[in-house]
C-alpha cells in the first residue's frame, strides 16, 4: 500500500482554518427566525461572525490540481507541491482560514487508476481521522471523481460531517487556474456543521456526490446534477439550500470496507448481439447495470429478456437505468414494461450510472439475500434516488424544456429552475433492516 505524506500547516500565528458555521448560520436561523427552507448565506472568508476556528483535513489523492508543467508543456506531479503552495499562498495563511492538515498520497493516483482498493483506503483514512477534524476535503482527478465520491457516500454510513471532493481543470501553478477558488470554497463548505454528506464542489456549484456526473471535458463547469438541484451555489454570496440537505444522522457512524468487484455496466446499442450480453453475465458476474433507451424503451427481443431473467434467476442482480441524463426509468408509468413488472429485473429510477454501479457493489458486498438487494436498490439510502413524490418534478422538467427552450444549450439551468420552484422533500433517514444489522460485516464502528 502506498504511503501518505502528512503536513500540518501551522506557521506560528497563521493556522489554516475556516470560520465556524454554528456561530453564524445557526444563530441566524434561531435568533432571526429564518425558515430552514430558505437559502442561507455562508459568511465570507474574513468575516468576524465566526468565533472559533475549524479543523479540516485535505487529502490529496491525485489529479491536475496538484500538478506542474514540465519543460515540454506536459503535466507531472511534484511531491509536496500542494502543501508548499498552500503555505506560500496568502489566501490560505490568514487567521480567517481553517486549521489545515494536508495528507498527500505517495505516489499520487491518477483518476483513471482508481479502484475499489483506493476507495477503501480513502474511506479508512477519513474514518481514522473522523474525530480529529470538523470536515474533509478530498482533492481528486476529475475523470472518476463522481465514482469515488459516490462510493464513499455508501461506504460511510450515518456520516455526520461534510466530505467535499474537488479538483481542477488547470494546475494550481497556472495563473488563471480554477484550483485556488475550488479549494477555498470547498474548505468553506467543509466547515458547515449541518452538512452531513459527501459532496462535489466544482466551478461554482456544490452537488450531492451520488447525484453528480462528469459531463464536460472542455469546460471548467465539468460536473452536473441532472435530476437534483445544487445544494449550494457560489455567486456574490456563498449559498446553501438547507432544505435539500440530508438530515443529521441519528445512528452511529459506520465504515463499510467491502465492495463487490463483480459488477458490470452495459449500454444497449441498436443491432447488438444478444450473445455478447449472455457471455458478460456468466460467473463471476453478480450484478449488471443495463442502460436502456429513453424512459424505459427496449427492443422487442424475447431472447434478450430471457437471457436477463435467466441470469436473475441464478442470482445476478439486473438493474435498468436510462441512457438519458434527465428523467427516470419506471415500470409503472411505461406500458411497454407491463410484461416486466413481475420479473426479477430492478428499476433503477433516476440514479446516475455511477450511483447504480457503486450502490450495487456496496449492497452485494453486504451478503444480503437476493430479494433484499433488489428491495434496497429501489430504496433511497443516501439521497441518490428520487422518491415517487419527487418524480412529478422530473416530469414537469420536460414540459418546461419543451415550452420555453429554443435550443439545448442550457438544459441544466432549466432543470435547476424547475426543481427550485417545486422543492423536493429530503427523505427521512433510512435505517437498514435488522437482518442487515445482524450480519457479521467487516466494519468499523465509531462510538
Amino acid at each position: 500500500m502506498s504511503n501518505a505524506t502528512v503536513h500540518n500547516i501551522t506557521d506560528e500565528g497563521s493556522d489554516i482554518t475556516l470560520r465556524r458555521r454554528s456561530d453564524s448560520v445557526e444563530d441566524q436561523s434561531t435568533d432571526k427566525g429564518i425558515n430552514s427552507d430558505e437559502e442561507i448565506n455562508i459568511p465570507k472568508i474574513g468575516s468576524t461572525q465566526r468565533k472559533e476556528r475549524k479543523k479540516v483535513l485535505i487529502i490529496y489523492v491525485g489529479g491536475v490540481l496538484g500538478m506542474e508543467y514540465s519543460t515540454d508543456g506536459s503535466f507531472f506531479i511534484r511531491q509536496g507541491m500542494l502543501t508548499n503552495r498552500l503555505m506560500n499562498d496568502a489566501d490560505f495563511m490568514t487567521d480567517d482560514m481553517p486549521q489545515i492538515t494536508v495528507n498527500e498520497w505517495v505516489p499520487a493516483i491518477l483518476s483513471s487508476n482508481m479502484s475499489t482498493s483506493e476507495w477503501v483506503r480513502l474511506a479508512e483514512e477519513i474514518t481514522d481521522a473522523y474525530y480529529d477534524y470538523d470536515g474533509f476535503v478530498v482533492v481528486h482527478g476529475t475523470d472518476t471523481m463522481a465514482y469515488t465520491a459516490t462510493a464513499l457516500s455508501f461506504m460511510l454510513e450515518s456520516l455526520g460531517k461534510p466530505i467535499i471532493f474537488t479538483g481542477s481543470c488547470i494546475p494550481f501553478c497556472d495563473v488563471h487556474s480554477d484550483a485556488r477558488r475550488n479549494l477555498i470554497v470547498s474548505l468553506d463548505y467543509a466547515c458547515v456543521d449541518y452538512l452531513c454528506e459527501v459532496c462535489i464542489f466544482f466551478n461554482n456549484t456544490l452537488l450531492r456526490a451520488n447525484r453528480a456526473t462528469k459531463h464536460n471535458t472542455g469546460s471548467l463547469n465539468a460536473f452536473e446534477s441532472f435530476n437534483y438541484p445544487p445544494l449550494g451555489v457560489l455567486g456574490v454570496h456563498l449559498k446553501l439550500k438547507r432544505s435539500l440537505l440530508l438530515p443529521t444522522p441519528k445512528t452511529r457512524f459506520r465504515l463499510h470496507t467491502k465492495m463487490d468487484k463483480n459488477v458490470l455496466q452495459l449500454r444497449l446499442t441498436p443491432g447488438f448481439s444478444d450473445r455478447l450480453i449472455q457471455n458478460a453475465l456468466q460467473p463471476p458476474c453478480r450484478g449488471v447495470v443495463l442502460q436502456i433507451y429513453g424512459a424505459g424503451q427496449y427492443p422487442d427481443k424475447q431472447n434478450l429478456w430471457s437471457i436477463l431473467n435467466s441470469a436473475a434467476s441464478h442470482g445476478v442482480i439486473v438493474v435498468l437505468i436510462s441512457q438519458c441524463h434527465v428523467g427516470y426509468v419506471d415500470f409503472a408509468n411505461n406500458w411497454e414494461f407491463n410484461s416486466l413488472k413481475h420479473t426479477n429485473l430492478v428499476q433503477g429510477g433516476d440514479m446516475t450510472s455511477e450511483a447504480a454501479c457503486t450502490k450495487l457493489a456496496y449492497l452485494l458486498a453486504l451478503g444480503l439475500p437476493f430479494f433484499e438487494v433488489k428491495k434496497l436498490m429501489r430504496t433511497d439510502l443516501r439521497g441518490e434516488l428520487n422518491t415517487d413524490a419527487a418524480k412529478d418534478v422530473i416530469d414537469s422538467l420536460s414540459l418546461h424544456r419543451s415550452s420555453f427552450m429554443k435550443d439545448d444549450d442550457m438544459p441544466s439551468m432549466v432543470n435547476k429552475q424547475v426543481l427550485y420552484e417545486q422543492q423536493v422533500d429530503v427523505p427521512e433517514e433510512f435505517v437498514l433492516p435488522d437482518s442487515v444489522a445482524s450480519l457479521s460485516l467487516k466494519t468499523k464502528l465509531i462510538d
